[in-house]
């Protein structure tokens, strides 16, 4: 695969085989979960902000550090981990720091918790609604068969 640059960029190739499809299916994953059965190629490092040398291509190394934080800062995060489905409050104030760093170079950064930004996500909701409607169907449909 050819990036726009003419530079040869890796790509992943994922094979899903039918029987793999179905089985997927039955355990009752809605179709706009899964990938259709066939050969599907994804170009890597998609991302924008990696392209453009914002945000590393991979995970940054994590360095163990002793940092002297404002108590009030350590609870607000604590609190806000304390919070269903919420990260760690140590990732929070790491992605709040990448935002101020990201701020500092130029870029609109806002980070927010994984659960935050996916319950504002429309394409999530609608594919979380279908799941949950195919897979009341085939329980109504179980105990159709079992009454």
């Amino acid at each position: 695969m050819k990036s726009k640059s003419g530079k040869k960029t890796k790509a992943v190739i994922i094979d899903v085989p039918e029987k793999d499809y179905r089985r997927s299916k039955a355990k009752g994953i809605g179709e706009g979960a899964l990938l259709k059965p066939a050969r599907h190629k994804f170009a890597r490092g998609a991302n924008p902000l990696i392209r453009a040398g914002l945000l590393p291509a991979a995970p940054p190394k994590k360095t163990r550090i002793s940092i002297l934080l404002d108590e009030d800062i350590i609870k607000h995060f604590k609190k806000r981990a304390a919070a269903p489905n919420a990260l760690p409050y140590q990732t929070q104030i790491n992605n709040t720091l990448r935002a101020a760093m990201m701020t500092d170079r130029g870029v609109s950064f806002e980070v927010e918790d994984e659960s935050v930004a996916l319950h504002k996500n429309p394409t999530f909701i609608k594919a979380v609604a279908r799941s949950v409607k195919e897979q009341l169907a085939q329980e109504r449909k179980r105990q159709r068969k079992r009454a």
